[in-house]
């Protein structure tokens, strides 16, 4: 998914000291997501000299080899997640996703941003930590006029609840599935809106009963999906929702 335009913090919603602040952020918030993509992409893996696994180098390395004015430890061999770092940069995320929100200013690069975070497992239980579920359910809701906010915050939610069936449980719980569904109905034409929210049903509803339960309630949900299905969606996408179809329909 391309990343909308870096959106610049406006001075009536926070005081000079906090626009520095949220400036530099978002810059972290790019190498983040840089790095997340360049580590998610290796294609083997390959023991160096150290014996470190380059595989299993946390995101902090990719930072570290660009080169940027700021360092993070690596990770060993044992891929000691505790290491990692880069929590207090997802930190500072939510809390500009939450003061934009507040100030009716859609936060479209936050929502992008995490997106790409969630998409790592560690950083998955750093944004549910910090609330980062949440900010993102409520951006969503208010900002459902956004098409992008929909995409992205779908694509959240979908890799947060990858495999982890207590971000699965805080999602439903905080609104998560409803805000899903609203946005394919918001969205029927949307590939991108469509795509995230398929896998994201997928991901909510993989292993957890209750909210396949839910889902299975919800009048619009076998609809829903099988208007999804009428859209060229990536290979992926379609194989949730006719995963999530089936389980429905079963």
């Amino acid at each position: 998914m391309t990343c909308p335009p870096e959106q610049p913090v406006s001075r009536k919603q926070m005081n000079a000291s906090q626009s520095m602040h949220a400036s530099r952020s978002l810059d972290q918030y790019g190498i983040l997501r840089r790095g997340i993509r360049r580590s998610s992409g290796a294609s083997s893996t390959t023991i160096s000299s150290d014996g470190i696994d380059s595989t299993r180098r946390s995101l902090s390395d990719t930072v570290v080899g660009e080169g940027n004015n700021f360092s993070f430890p690596r990770t060993n061999a044992t891929f000691s997640l505790v290491q990692r770092s880069g929590a207090p940069v997802i930190r500072d995320l939510v809390t500009v996703m939450r003061t934009k929100t507040a100030a009716d200013n859609p936060p479209f690069s936050e929502c992008s941003a995490l997106a790409g975070c969630a998409t790592d497992p560690y950083y998955r239980v750093v944004i549910s930590a910090t609330g980062g579920i949440q900010a993102t359910i409520d951006a969503m809701t208010k900002f459902s006029g956004f098409e992008e906010i929909q995409a992205a915050g779908c694509a959240a939610l979908g890799s947060l609840c990858t495999r982890n069936g207590s971000n699965q449980l805080l999602v439903q719980q905080q609104g998560g599935l409803s805000a899903v569904l609203e946005s394919m109905r918001m969205y029927p034409l949307s590939i991108a809106v469509q795509s995230s929210a398929c896998d994201a049903l997928m991901h909510l509803t993989s292993q957890n009963a209750s909210n396949l339960l839910i889902l299975r309630n919800t009048p619009d949900s076998v609809t829903l999906i099988e208007q999804a299905l009428q859209r060229f969606l990536p290979p992926s996408c379609r194989e949730s929702a006719m995963n999530v179809l089936q389980s429905l329909l079963d």
